[in-house]
């Protein structure tokens, strides 16, 4: 390992885990047969999460076939886009190539950022860090650096090669776009499972993101120890600057570092909350099922507080345990942080996750935040922002904050 590498490790992650001392781990009790958007594809009897608590093991009753944070049958389902096999060729992976210019300033009052390089790239501009929070990012300002899509719900137009253990971070899967770095850099996803979850379980939704032209690093299973995770989420980022960087290497100048978003289900958010709040290279992030402020057990708050990059909570609508603290976080968000809260009807604490195809809602709503946060698509700003958004009709009831 080079010094820089050992910096970089000893640095945001370590700073994270001291801050987070004090933090217990959320794990939620809850069963699928709420989930919602289109019938649950799991099967058999309804399972529960283990008790919330400090050091607990992995879920009471969960299937060790599938890695399913519970005990409610089968596993995440099935993409309708085939993961490609290494090596295999790949269509559709025309992306928007830009010149490099910085679109306008978005909304707020940040400036527009420079752009990336001048080899005919698409652009990287993103929005500055000038004075008030808001302008950190209501959408980047450089324009689509991904094809066009008109459905983020449906398959994406990039083909999708899973490996199973990522060379030199052993801890991680990863879901890579076709012919990734073709056609421009790719922004980046670092993923989180719920607790005693696997990537197995969440697969349909993370080939989903991916088909859509986002890299996804994905740790293969979360643990009790949310401190844990949180390192885990900020190796995960070092990962992804030293492969960018690695000359010869096979993501040597392909990944937009200056897009990444951090994601996570459950335990995965809570410890993302950290991760967006303190890591610089986070641009956005995303928190299913797991929220953070007035939980009975009390969990530090602090990272909610710190946090200025722009945010997504989007929880069950049927899910009794991180459900009301999904509220309170949105409640107790600093007041200028650009912030969307939607809440899906009838989903439990697993929600689309437990075999939904692709996830349903949730990867439906993931790509199109995606979209706009990290590939500048301002198509889809509409659908967070505004009282009239896509994600505030049926089947979601949304609430948000500096996003216009």
């Amino acid at each position: 390992m080079s010094s820089q590498q050992r910096r970089m490790r000893q640095g945001a992650p370590t700073r994270l885990v001291q801050l987070l001392g004090s933090i217990v781990v959320l794990v939620a009790c809850s069963d699928d047969s709420a989930s919602t958007g289109s019938p649950s594809a799991t099967a058999g009897a309804s399972g529960t999460l283990a008790a919330i608590g400090g050091a607990g093991g992995p879920a009471a009753g969960s299937t060790a076939g599938t890695g399913r944070p519970d005990a409610a049958g089968t596993g995440a389902g099935t993409s309708a886009r085939p993961v490609a096999t290494a090596g295999s060729a790949a269509a559709g992976t025309s992306a928007v190539a830009g010149s490099g210019a910085a679109g306008a300033p978005t909304a707020g009052n940040g400036t527009a950022g420079n752009a990336a390089g001048s080899d005919g790239s698409a652009g990287t501009a993103v929005a500055g860090t000038g004075g008030a929070v808001g302008a950190a990012g209501t959408g980047a300002s450089a324009g689509p650096t991904l094809p066009p899509i008109e459905n983020p719900a449906m398959a994406g137009p990039f083909d999708v090669r899973r490996v199973a253990t990522a060379s030199g971070l052993s801890s991680h899967s990863l879901f890579v776009p076709s012919e990734v770095g073709t056609n421009g850099k790719h922004p980046l996803v670092v993923w989180t499972c719920g607790n005693g979850g696997t990537v197995d379980f969440y697969s349909s939704f993370l080939e989903h993101l991916a088909s859509h032209g986002f890299m996804i690093v994905a740790d293969k299973g979360s643990s009790s120890d949310r401190l844990a995770e949180v390192a885990s989420q900020g190796e995960a980022v070092d990962w992804i600057l030293a492969e960018n960087a690695k000359m010869g290497g096979d993501y040597f100048g392909k990944l937009d570092v200056d897009r990444i978003a951090v994601m996570g289900h459950s335990l995965g958010s809570l410890a993302s909350f950290a991760t967006a709040a303190m890591n610089t290279h986070i641009k956005t992030s995303v928190h299913y099922s797991g929220g953070l402020t007035g939980n009975p057990v009390g969990f530090d708050e602090a990272p909610l507080k710190m946090m200025t990059k722009p945010t997504a909570f989007l929880c069950g609508g049927a899910d009794s345990t991180a459900g009301p603290a999904c509220a309170m976080d949105f409640m107790q968000a600093p007041a200028a942080l650009p912030v969307f809260y939607g809440v899906l009807g009838g989903a439990s604490h697993i929600g689309p996750f437990g075999g939904t195809p692709r996830a349903g809602e949730y990867g439906r709503a993931g790509v199109a935040w995606l979209r706009w946060q990290l590939a500048g698509d301002e198509k889809f700003k509409s659908w967070f922002a505004g009282a009239s958004c896509t994600l505030c009709a049926s089947p979601w009831t949304a609430m948000q904050r500096n996003l216009e």
